[in-house]
């Protein structure tokens, strides 16, 4: 949703307010860097073959899709690049920690076992790169005998954060109430981060798209 809002905002830049404003400059008289020619060649390009662009869109998307539904080792690594996103990628960890340590601090309070709460929670966690992690940390419980702590720390996947709540939970006997704690805590900061992260990026394209259009003209 996110990502189809940013893109929304660049095409009605380019296509409504960048042709708006390059007019201005042309009638203002006055030679105009390449940068700023780079922006105008751009918004020209998307407005003179806006049906080609939705086109080759609409064929990458699809491919995507496809890849996405019947290619496993694709699906995987496209899971594993989200998180490693500059802005959404943070947030995307949170989002689905949030997930586990609400779903495992249920199941904990209603008396299942630490490894089979984590075998359950397996099948919960949308991501396949985090679905692997909390895997690997299920085997490492039930099979090699590792407490919880260790066994997130062993998978070299969990933030620190995270590792030391769980290890706190887990040596003071109260590992429910404590994910109880970090789940709330990740709900709070992603509502907060959510609307932050939109708005403020979408000022910064408007801003810096302006900016090169006006100033180094």
């Amino acid at each position: 949703f996110m990502v189809a809002m940013l893109v929304a905002v660049l095409v009605l830049m380019l296509v409504v307010i960048v042709p708006s404003i390059a007019e201005t400059i042309t009638q203002l008289g006055g030679e105009m860097p390449g940068l700023t020619l780079a922006i105008i060649g751009a918004s020209n390009f998307v407005v003179d073959y806006g049906l080609y662009f939705l086109l080759g869109m609409a064929a990458l998307i699809g491919l995507h899709i496809y890849l996405m539904k019947n290619i496993s080792k694709y699906r995987f690594a496209i899971h594993s690049f989200l998180y490693k996103l500059p802005l959404f990628g943070p947030m995307l960890m949170k989002m689905h920690l949030q997930t586990l340590s609400n779903t495992l601090s249920q199941l904990l309070s209603s008396g299942v076992t630490i490894a089979n709460a984590l075998q359950i929670c397996v099948k919960t966690i949308p991501n396949l790169k985090m679905r692997d992690a909390v895997q690997k940390a299920s085997t490492r419980v039930s099979q090699d005998g590792y407490d919880v702590y260790s066994a997130f720390e062993s998978t070299k996947f969990f933030p620190i954060d995270f590792i030391q709540m769980i290890m706190i939970g887990s040596s003071s006997g109260n590992l429910d109430g404590i994910l109880t704690s970090i789940s709330d805590q990740y709900a709070k900061e992603v509502e907060e981060k959510q609307n932050n992260k939109i708005i403020n990026l979408i000022k910064e394209i408007v801003t810096s798209l302006l900016y090169l259009l006006i100033v180094f003209r």
